[in-house]
């Protein structure tokens, strides 16, 4: 039996992601504050990427143009929140630089407390650097 690392699953997740979710058309991005019914009195501004039925929507990760196309619009790198296996939260960078030390240990917090350990996806936020086309940890 092959030992599972970490580039191994990733290739496994992309393909199953891509099998699954395959095009760009799959995914939405929709404004938290918006979504929620709280309009624009998020600061810093939150959008959420996710598919279309709102399952499995953080394959959207295997499509770095979606966080291009994000990047560019607001002209900022992004951090991107690993919010559960449905759905992820992308933050402008330049919004929230001083603050983004502090979120590692926030997603744990809101993990343990709101998400299900299964469908938990990550503690350490994601980082999109606008022009590069690739996600990276932060």
């Amino acid at each position: 039996m092959t030992k599972m690392t970490m580039e191994n699953a990733t290739t496994m997740g992309l393909f199953n992601a891509d099998k699954w979710y395959g095009k760009r058309n799959d995914f939405m991005v929709k404004d938290l504050g918006e979504y929620i019914g709280v309009g624009h009195s998020i600061i810093p501004k939150m959008l959420f990427v996710t598919s279309k039925d709102f399952q499995f929507g953080a394959a959207c990760l295997s499509h770095p143009e979606i966080f291009e196309e994000i990047a560019r619009k607001s002209n900022s790198d992004l951090l991107i929140i690993p919010s559960s296996i449905h759905e992820v939260i992308v933050v402008y960078l330049k919004e929230i630089e001083k603050e983004a030390i502090n979120l590692s240990t926030i997603i744990k917090g809101i993990n343990s407390e709101m998400v299900d350990v299964d469908e938990r996806l990550g503690e350490n936020p994601l980082f999109y650097k606008k022009g590069s086309f690739e996600i990276t940890k932060y």
